[in-house]
């Protein structure tokens, strides 16, 4: 029987690693109205730090800043010129989760914004005891969008791109769709820009079958996309899809930004709805034998030993937010330890998309990786082959077969789901009907070189490399 994909979902949310992020992350708030953030620590062995982050201070204001004096008696704040400081030092080192500061948001513009309150990892830090910095702490900011008095955060009405961001490589093409979430309307006007000098835009087709008088002007890195239906309609539709491409040298990034002057979402009366408008992002990246990562949540790993297993060496330089990796053995997330470890699954937050360059992954001559201690229950492991992908079946073959039961991945950062899910003793595709391609035996369910997979084990094994 197949299980739910929700079952094997392992959570990449509760962490027991050190990690300082907002409470809440994201909130829509009404033009004139305030809310309450708190700016929370959780870790162990530390007795203070500093937060340093940024906001636009022509979309909102940030007061009432309250420090936790209680924990951190020594406490400072500074906010100026859409930057903040908070400084904080304990008596002695503690542990757990604390509040370090409190502040008000409050909506000053004259609606609609969005600002990030991002975290300037250069000059946040976490401290011990010792005044050593912390390694590997994850830094999460915030998103807050402030949004007409008539408007609900859940109901507001909204367009955006699906995915609002991508990496492609020079010469690839991604599809991107528009969609619009609203009720009571009937058409409207969607206009964009793009930079034609690194990608092209092409193979626009409008849903005419939910608005019929439709049309497209794409010229000069600007599109224009009209919409109608014949009456009101509610929900979430597409208004248009079409593929975008990477022409450039690379690499390039893009910004697809809404013109707000001219977009509008209009009602049957000809009144225009106040509307949440989401840009969305693309970058054109090099051809790489090293391992690309899209912005967000990636699980990636590497098949052989490194020259230099240092993951401050490896990850130098690039926008990486924090590096998890799931203890099996303890059932917790941790920080990873000092080294990448061969045939283990890390999970890896970049801030924008970015490669790892081959350089940093060269293999270090012949030696072969160590088994790969496995434990019941859920476990990240990697693909053992460097070149080739395989099948689960045949990477897997030197595990016992009672001993492992289900084999999920890979993780998709764009569509923020696992692609496939594989069952031990099954062959060919499992799905209820011909459209679900994601169960399926592991005689199919292939396994390749950088990603990273959930193999859940009903009891202790080892993991090597094929033949191994």
């Amino acid at each position: 029987m197949l299980i739910s994909i929700a079952l094997l979902m392992v959570s990449i949310t509760a962490v027991s690693a050190a990690e300082v992020y907002m409470d809440p992350s994201s909130s829509s708030i009404n033009c004139g109205q305030e809310t309450e953030v708190k700016i929370k620590v959780n870790a162990n062995d530390f007795q203070g730090g500093q937060v340093v982050f940024t906001y636009d201070p022509k979309c909102v204001a940030l007061t009432d800043f309250i420090t936790n004096k209680k924990d951190f008696p020594t406490s400072d704040v500074n906010n100026k010129n859409g930057m903040v400081r908070i400084g904080f030092l304990a008596p002695a080192e503690v542990n757990g989760e604390f509040v370090i500061a409190t502040f008000s948001i409050k909506c000053i513009s004259e609606c609609t914004c969005t600002t990030d309150l991002k975290i300037v990892q250069e000059e946040s830090k976490l401290i011990g005891i010792d005044s050593k910095k912390i390694p590997s702490v994850c830094w999460t900011g915030g998103t807050f969008s402030l949004i007409a008095d008539d408007q609900d955060s859940d109901d507001s009405t909204k367009v955006y791109m699906d995915p609002s961001s991508s990496s492609i490589n020079c010469g690839q093409e991604t599809e991107v769709k528009i969609k619009v979430n609203a009720n009571d309307f009937q058409g409207g006007q969607v206009v964009f820009t793009y930079d034609p000098k690194c990608v092209a835009l092409t193979g626009f087709i409008t849903n005419e079958k939910d608005f019929p008088t439709s049309g497209v002007n794409n010229k000069n890195g600007m599109v224009r996309i009209g919409f109608l239906a014949p009456a009101e309609v509610n929900g979430e539709f597409v208004i248009a899809t079409f593929s975008i491409k990477c022409i450039s040298e690379c690499a390039c990034s893009t910004d697809l930004v809404f013109d707000l002057t001219e977009s509008k979402i209009m009602a049957k009366t000809g009144t225009k709805i106040e509307t949440v408008w989401q840009n969305g992002y693309f970058e054109c990246i090099e051809d790489s034998d090293g391992i690309c990562l899209s912005e967000g949540w990636n699980f990636v790993s590497i098949p052989y030993v490194l020259e230099n297993q240092s993951f401050e060496d490896i990850t130098e330089g690039l926008p990486l937010e924090c590096i998890m990796e799931y203890n099996s053995k303890e059932c917790i997330w941790t920080n990873p330890g000092c080294e990448w470890v061969p045939l283990k699954g890390y999970w890896i937050y970049a801030n924008k998309t970015c490669c790892i360059p081959d350089d940093r992954l060269a293999q270090k001559g012949a030696t072969a990786p160590g088994n790969l201690e496995l434990y019941e229950g859920w476990n990240a492991i990697g693909h053992s082959d460097s070149t080739d992908s395989l099948y689960a079946k045949t990477v897997l073959g030197g595990i016992d077969n009672s001993e492992y039961r289900y084999i999920m991945g890979p993780w998709d950062p764009v569509k923020k789901t696992y692609t496939q899910c594989g069952y031990k003793n099954q062959t060919g595709m499992l799905g209820v009907d011909e459209n679900d391609k994601k169960h399926r035996g592991t005689d199919i369910f292939e396994m390749s070189p950088h990603e990273g997979y959930w193999l859940y084990m009903n009891m202790t094994g080892k993991y090597g490399p094929v033949g191994s």
